[in-house]
């Protein structure tokens, strides 16, 4: 046997044995023209948080954990991350997603647009700071927060978007 046969015959008994080498990836798709609107149609009708937070932002990462545990308590919480950071972070945003146990969550990442124009497209009055976040109730109504989310706040949220 060659010992490139050899290599891919032990990857694949490894990958039927369910044996990885330790690191899952998350999916991001890129934030970029349009990438707002689709997500306010994908999730038509439903109440849904929108995050937008960075790997550098301390707040952001604690507020990564909150959400995790908030998915944990409460399964049916429509939740969507986008990461503002460079395309050049994605295998570090990835591996923050997966640390949290966010990686089955919809996860978008800013692409090399112009980050001002994609954060003008979401709002206006939004200048970049982190973390910022979007509460939707079901008419699509929503509230932003700047700053990081408490449990609190969390929690009336889940309430209200329930009703």
């Amino acid at each position: 046997m060659t010992a490139l046969f050899r290599t891919f015959r032990l990857l694949f008994i490894l990958g039927a044995l369910g044996v990885t080498t330790g690191t899952a990836w998350a999916a991001t798709r890129p934030f970029a023209d349009g990438s707002y609107e689709s997500i306010r149609k994908a999730h038509q009708g439903q109440p849904f948080a929108l995050v937008f937070w960075s790997v550098d932002c301390s707040p952001c990462v604690k507020e990564l954990s909150l959400l995790a545990a908030a998915l944990k308590q409460h399964p049916q919480m429509k939740l969507v991350l986008v990461s503002t950071d460079e395309s050049a972070y994605r295998a570090r945003v990835e591996e923050m997603l997966v640390k949290h146990g966010l990686e089955h969550v919809e996860s978008w990442m800013f692409g090399d647009d112009d980050s001002s124009r994609l954060r003008y497209q979401v709002d206006p009055r939004w200048y970049g700071e982190l973390p910022r976040s979007y509460f939707y109730d079901a008419q699509h109504n929503r509230t932003a927060l700047t700053g990081a989310m408490t449990a609190e706040h969390l929690d009336s949220w889940l309430k209200t978007a329930r009703q």
